[in-house]
């Protein structure tokens, strides 16, 4: 079932899969409202399949498992392994990937913004580091209504 909201996008299972193969990133723009009836991305949601795997869902929430199977049009079946979440603490990102997120979920902030927040975020723990409201503030700064997104 295709999601209603962005908040359902992002948790759902399916959409975001549909989403990443269609458009090649899965970042905001692909879980935004307006991508919500993304054509091609319904049409592979729509012939998506979720099976919760007993021993996967045993293992939830200390271990988060995935296993794929494309069926092909032309009948042959490619299976993934059983994989782990990418990014928990037994599989953690690497500064560049961690960077590579960071640029494509800020890249619609304003430049000043953006880089202010990358700075920010590179002082965290140090001595003059910024303190929570300082970051909170670039985080979620107050909204412009009339144009519907963050200043």
């Amino acid at each position: 079932k295709p999601p209603a909201t962005t908040e359902q996008a992002q948790y759902a299972l399916g959409f975001p899969v549909a989403s990443f193969l269609t458009h090649g990133q899965l970042g905001p723009r692909e879980v935004a409202e307006e991508a919500l009836d993304h054509p091609a991305t319904l049409a592979l949601l729509g012939r998506m399949q979720a099976v919760v795997h007993p021993d996967y869902e045993a293992a939830f929430p200390a271990r988060r498992i995935a296993q794929v199977t494309l069926r092909l049009a032309d009948g042959r079946s490619l299976v993934s392994p059983p994989t782990r979440a990418h990014g928990d603490a037994d599989d953690p990102m690497s500064v560049a990937e961690i960077e590579a997120k960071f640029a494509l979920n800020a890249a619609a902030l304003e430049p000043s913004r953006r880089s202010s927040l990358a700075a920010a975020i590179a002082r965290l723990g140090a001595a003059d580091g910024p303190d929570a409201d300082a970051l909170l503030a670039l985080l979620a700064p107050p909204f412009n209504m009339s144009a519907g997104s963050p200043r």
